[in-house]
Formats: structure tokens, C-alpha cells, sequence
């Protein structure tokens, strides 16, 4: 039996997945902890895009969105801080 019918389904990476709930709860929880969820949601994405790259997996927006959501994570936090600082 020959199996030329068959298409190898690539694996969806989990990092991305892992990014892009961290970036998310950065965003929620921006008045807490989500500094700190930003920063390491941003390296799981980073690490994912690599991964995902070199394993030729699927999952890059994911990862793309994780990374942007961590970073508005880690931004925001920063520039209410910044602004409630500037308005002492």
C-alpha cells in the first residue's frame, strides 16, 4: 500500500500558542502583573518564530501575535507609569 494520497500535516508550534495567552493576559492585567507576562511572553514568541522557521511548523501568526500583544503589555504599564509620574 502506498501512502502518495497522504499530506504530512505540519505541527502547529505551542510556544506561539503560549505567546499569544501570555500577551493577552498582559494586556488584561496591564495594572498588576502585566509587565512581567509581557516580557516573557515576548521571549516564548521570539523563541517560537525561530523554531517555527527551522522545524518548518505552522503557527507564525500566532507567534507574530503574541509578540505584539506582549509588547503592548510591556508598553502600557510603562506610559501610565511615565504619566502618572509627569503628573505628581
Amino acid at each position: 500500500m502506498r501512502n502518495e494520497g497522504i499530506l504530512e500535516r505540519k505541527v502547529f508550534n505551542r510556544k506561539a500558542v503560549t505567546s499569544l495567552v501570555l500577551g493577552v493576559l498582559s494586556l488584561a492585567l496591564f495594572f498588576s502583573v502585566g509587565l512581567i507576562l509581557g516580557v516573557i511572553g515576548l521571549i516564548i514568541g521570539i523563541v517560537a518564530l525561530k523554531e517555527i522557521r527551522l522545524n518548518e511548523q505552522r503557527g507564525r501568526k500566532t507567534a507574530i501575535t503574541g509578540i505584539v500583544c506582549s509588547c503592548l503589555g510591556i508598553i502600557i504599564p510603562i506610559l501610565l507609569m511615565t504619566i502618572l509620574y509627569l503628573n505628581r
